[in-house]
Formats: C-alpha cells, structure tokens, sequence
C-alpha cells in the first residue's frame, strides 16, 4: 500500500468519525457539516499513520485525528473571511454562505470544542492542541510583520505538528519519540507552506488572485525575495529550502519501527509538495 491509497481509506472513516461529532452541535448541525465538509483530511490522516507506524491501534487515534480536522476547518473560516476569499472547494465560503457573524461564531464553536474534546482524554492532549492553535493563529497575526522563516512554522508547521505528535501519543510512547514525531510534521508542514507560498507568489505575478491577497502576500513574499519580475532563481532557491526541509522530517523517523506504515511516512513530504505543484 502506498500513501495516496492509505489516505483514500483513513479519509471516508474520518469522515463518519466527524459526522459523530456533529451530533454534539444540537442547534446547528447542518451549519456545522457544511463547516467540515470537503476537507481533505491531510492532517487527520497523518495522525492515524504515525499512530499505525509506532505500533498502536488507529481507532486510539480517531478522536485526534477529529479535533485536528475541527481546528483546520476552524481556521480555514476564520482565514477565508479575513482574506475575502469567496469560494471554499468549490462552493461559497461558509461566511457567504451563511453570513460573517455566524461563521466565525461557529468556527469558534469548533476550536473549543476540539479542545474540550482534549482536555477530556488528557491534559497532555489537551495542552498539544491548545499550543498548535496559539501557534498557528500568532502565525497568521503576524505573517506580514515577522520574518519569514520565523513565520513559516507557525503557520502551516504548528498543526502539522500537532498531528503527528498526537499519533505517537494515541501510540502510548515515550517523549523522545513524540518530540520526534512533532519534528517530523514541523518540517513537513514548513516544506508545504513554502511550496504554497512559492504557488501564491505565481498567482501575484499572474493577477490570479483578488487584491485583498495580494496586499496580503506582498510583505511576506518581499521579505522572501519571491516576487519578482520572474521567479527563476528565486524559485529554485525555495525550492531547495524544501528539499531541505523534507530531508529534516525524514531524518527525524530514524527510530520508528521498520514497517510498511513509517516507509509510508518516509514518503509524505515529497508526495504532499509535489501534489501541490501539480495541482498549482
């Protein structure tokens, strides 16, 4: 079995393991299914196969997995309404669709009741997602003002991050692994949003993109010496930060067992970046 395979079985269980959660929301399933709906379930999925490659059970992984895939939709309302992004996958972004108010209100609802969730299996699991939420909202709070290689593992680092440390935690093993486990996502995150930076930057140039975004963008990319009149060197230059980045998260599997789940693992961050280059 290779990863895409793997993601295409552990992505429909998730699924219904969200569609459980649902049932919490008494008021507003529906707005709540719409919230969840579409996701790719990268994160999720990445915290089942760290679990299932240190040796534990994927359904002690499921409840993480959830509470990761509540934050990512969470975030993408909250980051969809401040960037004035209209469209989500194809549809109305949820603050269009419902209205503003309502749409952060329920991305609210979600962040808490992920860590609600948590705290109720540990206070580990709950500090774990507590400090990838910080982290990832502080990293978009200062994406225009930091420098950034200081940004980059906060942003899309923080919860890749947490993922995978919650699949070495649903696994029961030890710190050292768990901080391995957390390294792994860092840099695989860190690899992923310098190649959507690298994407974004080709959608400045090209006009593909609405003002709001590019304003947005701008600081940072300048600061990343990515917009320019052509990418050219610049974009190699990124594009060996990735490799390096990559080659971090698979150093960091050195003392997971040897089994088909982590060869998978060893794989990820190569597949994950070359995916969105494709599809850019």
């Amino acid at each position: 079995m290779d990863f895409f395979t793997y993601w295409e079985e552990a992505r429909p269980q998730i699924d219904k393991h969200l569609e459980n959660k649902v049932f919490m929301f008494k008021y507003c399933e529906e707005e709540m299914r719409k919230a969840l709906a579409g996701g790719k379930r990268v994160r999720g999925t990445l915290t089942l196969l760290v679990c299932e490659a240190l040796g534990g059970k994927r359904e002690d992984a499921l409840d993480r997995a959830s509470a990761i895939e509540f934050v990512q939709a969470a975030s993408l309302i909250h980051d969809d309404f401040i960037d004035g992004d209209e469209v989500r996958r194809g549809r109305p972004a949820l603050w269009v669709e419902l209205d503003p108010r309502r749409a952060i209100l329920l991305a609210d609802v979600l962040f808490s009741s992920a860590q609600l969730q948590m705290e109720e299996k540990s206070r580990e699991d709950g500090r774990i997602l507590a400090e990838a939420i910080k982290n990832t909202a502080y990293g978009a709070a200062v994406e225009a003002l930091d420098e950034y290689q200081r940004v980059i593992p906060l942003k899309t680092g923080a919860l890749f991050a947490a993922a995978s440390r919650f699949g070495a935690v649903a696994a029961k093993q030890s710190k050292e692994i768990e901080e391995k486990a957390f390294n792994y996502g860092l840099f695989l995150g860190e690899a992923f949003q310098i190649a959507d930076d690298v994407m974004d930057a080709k959608k400045v140039q090209s006009g593909d993109v609405n003002l709001w975004n590019a304003l947005r963008l701008l600081p940072t990319l300048l600061k990343a010496s990515l917009f320019h009149d052509t990418l050219g060197e610049e974009q190699e230059k990124f594009k060996q930060d990735i490799d390096v980045k990559i080659q971090k998260a698979v150093a960091e599997l050195d003392g997971f067992p040897d089994n088909e789940f982590t060869k998978m693992l060893n794989g990820v961050p190569r597949q994950m970046v070359d995916l969105l280059f494709e599809k850019g």
